[in-house]
C-alpha cells in the first residue's frame, strides 16, 4: 500500500519485479479535486492491472489527542481487500458490504471528506481508472469503484477479477506444478495434476465466481513434441462471472387495458 500517494511507480516496480501475485493500492495525494486527480493519473503513465488508484482523503477524529487528523484511508481499503481471502480474492472491495465483503470503511469517525463529488466528477474519475471514496449518508465512508490501472477495458480492468486470476495461477503453480517437476510425464501423473487443479477450481466455480471452467492435462496437450521438449502442460480455461458496474431501474406505466405479461421481460 502507498499510504501518502507519492510512490505509485515504485509500488508497480516492486510487484512486477519481486511479487508477481501481489496487488497494489495507491492514493492520489491530498489537494486534488476530480479534474486534478485525472491529470495526476495521466501523469503517472501507468497501464497496469496489478494496482488500483483511489482518491478523496478524510478528516477523522483523533480520540487519543482530542483533535483531528487527515488520512488517505488506504489502510482501511487494504483491510477490505484482505477480507476477500475467504472468497478466493474474487470479489471487488467496493460498494455496500455483503457478508463482510465490500467497500464500507469502518473503524473511525469521519468529520468530513475532502471532496463531495457530483455525478460528473464520478464519471470523470471512473473513466480515468480512479476509484473514489464517498461519504454515504446511510452507510458512511464507502469505496465507489473497483478499477485497476489498466487503460484498455477487459475483465482485468476490475480488481476482483485480476486478484482471482492471481489466486488461481499462484495456487496451481505452488500446489500442482511444483510437485510435477522432474516427475514422469505419463498418464498417472497427468491424472493427478488434473485432479489437484480441479480441486482448486471446483470451489471457485461452485461459488459462482467463475461461470465456466475446464481443466485439460492428457495426451491431447502433452503430445510427443511436448514430451520430447521435457515440458509438462496443464491447460485451464475459465470464464469469470461479471459484476454489476451500473444498476438500472426501469419503470413501465401501464393503462387499465394493458397487462404486465405483455411487457415483461422488457428487451434491453
Amino acid at each position: 500500500m502507498d499510504v501518502y500517494g507519492n510512490s505509485a511507480s515504485t509500488l508497480q516496480t516492486i510487484i512486477s519485479t519481486y511479487q508477481n501475485y501481489a496487488y497494489g493500492l495507491t492514493m492520489i495525494p491530498s489537494g486534488n479535486n476530480a479534474d486534478a486527480a485525472k491529470t495526476y493519473r495521466q501523469g503517472l503513465g501507468i497501464d497496469y492491472d496489478g494496482m488500483s488508484l483511489y482518491t478523496n482523503w478524510a478528516r477523522i477524529k483523533d480520540l487519543y489527542n482530542n483533535s483531528s487528523a487527515w488520512t488517505s484511508q488506504i489502510g482501511k481499503i487494504g483491510v477490505k481487500a484482505a477480507l476477500m481471502g475467504n472468497a478466493f480474492d474474487a470479489l471487488s472491495f467496493a460498494g455496500i458490504d455483503e457478508n463482510n465483503h465490500g467497500g464500507q470503511l469502518r473503524g473511525f469517525d469521519v468529520i468530513e471528506m475532502e471532496y463531495d463529488y457530483d455525478d460528473v466528477d464520478l464519471k470523470t474519475l471512473d473513466e480515468a481508472q480512479i476509484n473514489p471514496i464517498i461519504h454515504d449518508p446511510i452507510f458512511g465512508p464507502i469505496v465507489m469503484g473497483d478499477k485497476t490501472l489498466q487503460v484498455s477495458n477487459s475483465d482485468t480492468s476490475f480488481n476482483g477479477t485480476r486478484r482471482l486470476y492471481n489466486y488461481i495461477i499462484s495456487s496451481i503453480i505452488s500446489q500442482v506444478l511444483r510437485k510435477q517437476q522432474f516427475k514422469l510425464n505419463d498418464p498417472a501423473h497427468r491424472f493427478v495434476a488434473a485432479s489437484l487443479t480441479d480441486q482448486i477450481i471446483s470451489p471457485i466455480l461452485a461459488n459462482s465466481y467463475l461461470s465456466e471452467a475446464k481443466v485439460v492435462c492428457d495426451e491431447t496437450n502433452n503430445t510427443t513434441k511436448v514430451l520430447n521438449s521435457r515440458h509438462f502442460v496443464i491447460d485451464v480455461a475459465v470464464k469469470v462471472t461479471a459484476n454489476s458496474q451500473f444498476v438500472l431501474l426501469r419503470l413501465t406505466r401501464l393503462s387499465q387495458t394493458q397487462s404486465v405479461a405483455d411487457f415483461l421481460p422488457i428487451a434491453a
